[in-house]
Formats: structure tokens, C-alpha cells, sequence
């Protein structure tokens, strides 16, 4: 009886101390970089974002417009849409846009993440980054892919952003009463 006992003690201790598993990303031999992807959506760019990002999750606007949430392994947070799309913007679609977004800083260090921000653009001449009317931070990407695109160019685009987005982070956490977390949904 006692050993019993102790057994669904023990099982009643690992639910409440239960944590999720953590995700990981899949190695880079799980796609075929040379696979052209004739349109964008979540299907098709799913594979090379798995190897990119630890999680990912297909979401809805009220619209029922697809797009991805992703976290990145260091814990960056992106959003993903797809543009130049068939009537009615869920096939078909030829661009995509990938964003993270920081929460704004307090008004008195706007100005100073502004200047940081230019810096950062002339270091970085291909990103595209800066703040919001309201003063929130960004870093996004755009991906066009009119005549297709192979699967290894999507996984080099996610993992630039990643790269370039952290970054920008880092850039970001650097400042005086700046920012310290990476971006979250």
C-alpha cells in the first residue's frame, strides 16, 4: 500500500511540475533546398521555418487571411503574412512579410532609440527597421518570390531575419532605459 502511495505521489508531483517539452528546430537536411515553391502560404513555407524557428503556429485574421507566429530559438517572436495573393488573399500568394515587433520604450528615450535605429540602417544597409508612429521598435523583411523560390532561399531568408532581428535586439537592449526582452506576441 505504502509503495502505491508513494507511486501516485510521485505521478501527482510530475503534473503539477509538468512542463511542455521544449520545441527544436528541424536539421537542415529535413528539406530539399533545391525544391522550387511555385506561390507562398503556410504549407509551403512551413518546412524551411521549421528548421529556422523552434515553434510555429498557422493563425487567422478575422478575415480568415492565413499567417504564422514563430519563435526563434534565442526567443525572438516574428509574424508572417502573405501578400500578392489570388482573389481573396489565401492562394496563389507571391510575397511575404516577415515582422517582429518590440514593445516602445518610455518617451523620454524615443529620441535616443531614433538615433540608435539610423545607426543601426547604416551598419546594416539591406535590413528594414524603425519605429512606429507610436514609437515602437521593428525589424521586417520582405521576400518576393514572382517566379518561385527554392526551399533553401526560404530558409536563408528566415535565418537572415533571425540573425538581423537579433541584432536589432541587441541593439535595442544596449540602450539606457531601452529594451531587454525579445519581442512577443
Amino acid at each position: 500500500m505504502a509503495g502505491r502511495f508513494g507511486m501516485v505521489a510521485i505521478a501527482a508531483a510530475c503534473c503539477l511540475f509538468a512542463q511542455p517539452a521544449l520545441a527544436q528546430q528541424r536539421p537542415a537536411n529535413s528539406i530539399d533546398g533545391t525544391a522550387i515553391i511555385s506561390s507562398l502560404g503556410p504549407d509551403a513555407v512551413m518546412p524551411a521555418l521549421a528548421v529556422a524557428t523552434a515553434n510555429q503556429l498557422v493563425e487567422a485574421r478575422p478575415d480568415g487571411t492565413p499567417f504564422i507566429s514563430a519563435t526563434a530559438m534565442n526567443g525572438l517572436v516574428m509574424q508572417i503574412s502573405f501578400t500578392s495573393c489570388d482573389e481573396g488573399g489565401q492562394t496563389g500568394c507571391l510575397g511575404m512579410s516577415i515582422v517582429s515587433v518590440w514593445t516602445a520604450a518610455e518617451p523620454e528615450v524615443q529620441a535616443q532609440i531614433a538615433a540608435a535605429v539610423r545607426g543601426f540602417l547604416i551598419d546594416h544597409p539591406l535590413a528594414n527597421a524603425g519605429q512606429f508612429d507610436d514609437g515602437t521598435p521593428y525589424f521586417s523583411r520582405y521576400v518576393i518570390a514572382d517566379y518561385g523560390i527554392a526551399q533553401g532561399n526560404l530558409l536563408s531568408e528566415f535565418s537572415n531575419f533571425v540573425s538581423g532581428a537579433t541584432d536589432f535586439h541587441n541593439m535595442l537592449a544596449g540602450i539606457d532605459g531601452g529594451l531587454g526582452a525579445m519581442p512577443s506576441s
